[in-house]
Formats: C-alpha cells, structure tokens, sequence
C-alpha cells in the first residue's frame, strides 16, 4: 500500500507538470507575437518623432520664407541658383562623410 500512495502521488505531479507545459505551449506563440508589436510598436513612435522633426523644420522654413532673404538666397544658392553675374563654386569631396541622420537644416 505504501507504494501505491508513491505511485500516485509520483502520478498526480506529472499529471500538473504535463498540465502546465501544455498551458505554456498553448500561451507562448502570443507572447512571442505581443514581444513582435511592442518591438514594432516602439520602432514606429520613434519614426513618427523623425516624421515629426522634419515636419517641424519644413514649418519654420515655410515661416521663414517670406521674410527672410538671406535665407532664401541660401536656399537658392544650394539649389545650384545664381544671381545675375554671379558665380557660384561647388565643390566635391572625394570620400564624403556618411550621412547619421536628417540633412535638413532651418
């Protein structure tokens, strides 16, 4: 009799292990799926904050265009655009530096 209680009692504890593996099996699929969208979640906030800076710098360029001639000019000037007996120089660097990030300057 002592080692039928054993034997069941050695039962019962597999029986709960088997119980919770299979409860774990069923849940982790979700888990890793949550994991994905909070992953992608946090790389779209940050893409939506860049989206944002530059929307911020097109805004104060657009403020800055009606009244602000040198500004214009020096927009002007970097899209290759010269005054009336002007010469603009451009110059090439041969290894250039690689670009980190936003190229847009207010």
């Amino acid at each position: 009799m002592k080692y039928l209680g054993a034997i069941y009692k050695a039962a019962w504890i597999t029986l709960v292990i088997l119980f919770l593996v299979g409860i774990a099996c069923m849940f982790w699929p979700q888990f890793e799926q949550y994991r994905e969208f909070k992953r992608r979640e946090a790389r779209l906030a940050r893409e939506i904050q860049l989206e944002e800076e530059i929307i911020k710098t097109i805004k104060t360029w657009q403020e800055r265009f009606p009244s602000d001639a040198r500004f214009v000019e020096q927009i002007a000037h970097e899209m290759g655009m010269a005054k009336t007996n002007e010469i603009i120089f451009t110059f090439i660097e041969e290894n250039p530096p690689s670009s980190t990030g936003n190229t847009l300057r207010p």
